[in-house]
């Protein structure tokens, strides 16, 4: 993980001050003593919830972990 001296509201006036056409920001955010597993289940639970469709959740990237 890169660290950097710029808090995360400098680099989102950066991102957006810039002319660029394409654009990528992402932001993690580390926890700790966190249930990820229950966590990733809950949120599966509520996208299958609201979006019930031919959506395979299966195919739902595991970023949490």
């Amino acid at each position: 993980m890169l660290r950097s001296s710029w808090t995360l509201r400098q680099w989102a006036d950066h991102y957006c001050a810039s002319n660029k056409t394409l654009k990528e920001f992402v932001y993690t955010k580390t926890v700790y003593g966190w249930d990820l597993g229950n966590l990733r289940q809950k949120i599966r639970n509520l996208i299958a919830f609201r979006y019930i469709s031919t959506q395979d959740l299966r195919r739902v990237p595991n970023t949490l972990g």
